[in-house]
């Protein structure tokens, strides 16, 4: 199988949200970077929660909220889910699908260890922020949320194990408390 990844560079002027480069898999084009904004679409500044007290009240006040790890930025879900919205003009918070439609091109629903990573999606793992334990992960793995709720209580995200499990899809540790990374996908 013969795997086709393209980078687009383009210039951006006075946009908070916008994304400086894009990564083009198979037929999808991906921001090549995680979502670093601190207001939604509508300019609403976004809570920034980096204490843990901070974070677990924003959760149980089921506001969203963002903080910094290791120059990463990490979302709830209840920024994610928000009606003003995260994702820059033109993209937005991929579906279950799209994350199913990335690793099957790339070779599975269950991709083998360093083949997301090896596609030139991401560089490093970022980690994910648990709402009870705190940060952890970092440079073992990577979690990017997606648009959609499992249930009530949890959401889809899309993890990449850097030297084990490798990548998959899973509404497991996907707590709308949690932490993580956005990457955004460019709407059709």
């Amino acid at each position: 199988m013969k795997l086709t990844v393209t980078l687009f560079f383009f210039l951006i002027f006075n946009s908070p949200f916008a994304f400086s480069q894009d990564l083009k898999i198979g037929t999808q084009i991906w921001s090549a970077n995680d979502l670093n904004v601190t207001n939604y679409r509508n300019g609403d500044p976004i809570i920034k929660a980096q204490s843990s007290y901070e974070w677990m009240d924003s959760w149980k006040a089921k506001q969203g909220a963002y903080c910094i790890y290791n120059n990463q930025t990490f979302y709830n879900w209840y920024a994610v889910n928000d009606q003003r919205g995260l994702a820059p003009q033109g993209y937005h918070i991929p579906r279950v699908s799209e994350w199913l439609e990335l690793l099957n091109y790339l070779g599975g629903i269950q991709l083998p260890a360093g083949v997301l990573q090896k596609s030139g999606f991401f560089t490093k793992g970022t980690g994910s922020r648990d709402p009870l334990t705190g940060f952890n992960g970092y440079e073992k793995w990577s979690c990017w949320w997606s648009s959609e709720a499992y249930n009530s209580e949890k959401a889809y995200k899309c993890i990449t194990y850097i030297t084990t499990k490798g990548a998959h899809v899973t509404h497991l540790g996907g707590m709308f408390e949690s932490g993580m990374a956005i990457r955004c996908i460019r709407s059709k």
